[in-house]
C-alpha cells in the first residue's frame, strides 16, 4: 500500500482583537452586509458594532435588555427584548415591535 504521510497542523489560535467594556458581554453575530461584528452588553443594554481593522467598536444604545440578535434581510436586526421580539434600527436603536412573547412576564423573565 502507499504510504500515508501525516501532516501536523497548529490548533487555531484565538487573539483578543478589541478590549470593550460591558456588564454583561454576549451573543456575537456577524452581519455579512455590513461586514461587521455585532454583540450585546444585556445589562448596559447596548449593542455594539465592530469592522474587523477599526480601532474601536460603534455603541448603539437599545431601550430593553437585549437577549438576543440576528441581522434580518433589511439591513436591521431581530432582537429578543425583554418585552418581546423587536426590529432594531442599527443607526440608532430605534424599535418597532415585531411580536409579544406569549405568557411572557418580563418582572420575572427576560430573554436570553
Amino acid at each position: 500500500p502507499p504510504e500515508r504521510r501525516v501532516r501536523a497542523v497548529s490548533p487555531p489560535r484565538a487573539e483578543i482583537a478589541l478590549r470593550v467594556p460591558a456588564a454583561l458581554g454576549e451573543g456575537p453575530c456577524w452581519h455579512a452586509a455590513r461586514g461587521t461584528l455585532w454583540w450585546l452588553d444585556i445589562t448596559g443594554r447596548k449593542l455594539f458594532e465592530w469592522a474587523p481593522g477599526s480601532p474601536a467598536a460603534r455603541t448603539v444604545a437599545v431601550a430593553q435588555l437585549p437577549g438576543a440578535i440576528a441581522p434580518t434581510s433589511d439591513g436591521r436586526f431581530l432582537a429578543a427584548l425583554h418585552h418581546g421580539l423587536h426590529l432594531v434600527a442599527p443607526e440608532n436603536g430605534a424599535l418597532e415591535a415585531f411580536a409579544p412573547l406569549p405568557d411572557h412576564d418580563p418582572r420575572h423573565f427576560r430573554c436570553n
